[in-house]
């Protein structure tokens, strides 16, 4: 299985490509699954199991469970450095997925809202310091990047759209109420601090996508390109 984790700023189009390419890419035969939390685009089978697990998570955490709760010495881990509780229960779900799903008889696996991105949305108002970096490389490494073949598909978009895309989306978002100035200092932040782990992690490859406007027949030859070269 090929698992490409979409990156990028909030308003970069992400969801909007990952629901189009997941209906290209299986309108070409190709068994794919995406992972859109919490938009109804990421309504597949694992979106479902997500939410199940979730719960899971939840009530053994509200009941201190070290027996029932798998993955206790990661959630151990990530608790020093990644505080919010629902982006840590985020993290291990997927990592749960991705397990799951190796089993199963699935060609690609396209994530929206990974390991990167989970990690870099905590901190929209500094840069990672060293000591952070260094434990996301190994802890996202040892978990997923080493194992798996998974590809980091970039998504960027001109700032002045970036903006206007956050001030019209419905969804929650952080830098929404902010004024535009800070807006595009907290957006240059989450995209330096999002390069910086796409940098220091061992994915397979990195896939640039313009996001501003897109074939999407084209994005697909481009991912299935650079992921079976």
């Amino acid at each position: 299985m090929k698992i490409i984790e979409f990156c990028g700023n909030p308003g970069a189009g992400k969801s909007t490509l990952v629901t189009a390419l997941t209906k290209e890419m299986r309108h070409r035969g190709i068994r794919t699954i995406c992972y859109i939390p919490g938009t109804k685009a990421g309504l597949d089978y694992c979106l479902l199991a997500s939410k199940l697990i979730y719960k899971y998570y939840e009530y053994c955490f509200s009941k201190k469970s070290c027996f029932k709760f798998p993955y206790k010495e990661y959630n151990d881990s990530l608790s020093k450095y990644l505080h919010v509780d629902s982006l840590r229960w985020a993290v291990l779900c997927l990592i749960f997925f991705i397990e799951q799903l190796t089993e199963k008889n699935i060609e690609y696996l396209l994530v929206d809202e990974g390991f990167i991105q989970r990690t870099t949305s905590f901190v929209y108002d500094r840069n990672l310091n060293k000591e952070e970096l260094d434990f996301f490389t190994s802890f996202f490494n040892g978990c997923v990047y080493d194992k798996y073949d998974i590809h980091i598909a970039y998504c960027s978009v001109n700032q002045e759209r970036n903006v206007e895309r956050i001030q019209e989306r419905e969804k929650p978002c952080l830098y929404k109420h902010d004024d535009e100035n800070e807006m595009r200092e907290k957006l240059c932040i989450r995209d330096s601090n999002i390069k910086s782990l796409i940098t220091s992690v061992k994915h397979k490859g990195v896939i640039n996508i313009q996001t501003d406007s897109y074939n999407i027949s084209d994005v697909c030859d481009k991912i299935l390109l650079a992921t079976n070269s």
